[in-house]
């Protein structure tokens, strides 16, 4: 002990009072917290009761550990649920979207008719009738290609636009069409900062409809239908 503390920097701590006067009081430092300290003269060790939960205090602990642990193993394994708009997990990241499915109905659009080159909606109302939340409207105008004799169309849409704020997504409108003019796509991801950004014009509607009739082949159901009653014709008149 005369040692340590003729050491000048204990010397410095013991006059700042940090380290107890050893020359004064002549106790051993204790041991720990629970643990044998001596108390008195050095040579009477006495053994001090443990603290009260000790174990309890112990347990908790590693059992935050196993949590923590167990939480590390759960984020290294193949998740249920996929993060949008990337899919997996640390292992293995996916920057890729999930892709929908084919019969997934997304944001309604209009078709174009690549052989005349024009739209096939006629602005027939019947959508917009038909419509329980009433988020389209529609202008009918003359077809000026009728009058030229290169449609069959009397008249053609002028304008038309759809509010997918409202839209429903219920694909009535693609049900009652009579000319295939209305398809359900497969967007879905056109949010935007602005209150009526959403409202889609006719230009829009055709762009986003002759994207999707590129991606999925699209062929109108009334010319689907037309082989299959022209062989039935066939077969009935041998």
């Amino acid at each position: 002990m005369a040692g340590l503390v003729a050491d000048p920097h204990v010397l410095r701590w013991v006059g700042r009072g940090w380290l107890p006067d050893l020359q004064k009081d002549d106790r051993a430092i204790p041991a720990g917290r629970g643990g044998p300290r001596q108390t008195g003269s050095p040579g009477s060790p006495e053994k001090v009761r443990p603290v009260p939960g000790g174990r309890q205090l112990m347990f908790n602990g590693l059992k935050g550990l196993a949590i923590t642990l167990l939480s590390t193993m759960n984020g290294l394994r193949q998740p249920v649920t996929r993060q949008y708009p990337a899919a997996g997990n640390l292992l293995k990241h996916q920057a890729e979207p999930t892709p929908v499915k084919d019969r997934f109905m997304g944001f309604p659009a209009l078709t174009w008719d690549d052989e005349i080159g024009e739209p096939f909606c006629t602005s027939c109302m019947v959508c917009i009738r038909g419509c329980p939340t009433q988020c389209m409207s529609a202008v009918m105008k003359d077809n000026p290609l009728f009058a030229e004799e290169k449609s069959t169309r009397r008249k053609i849409v002028d304008t038309f636009e759809i509010n997918l704020n409202r839209c429903i997504l219920c694909g009535i409108c693609v049900e009652v069409c009579n000319f295939d003019a209305i398809v359900m796509t497969h967007e879905h991801e056109m949010s935007t900062y602005n209150r009526n950004g959403d409202r889609v014009d006719l230009p829009a509607l055709l762009e986003i409809g002759h994207k999707h009739q590129k991606a999925t082949d699209w062929i109108p159901p009334t010319k689907r239908v037309k082989p299959a009653a022209a062989g039935s014709g066939e077969g009935e008149s041998q």
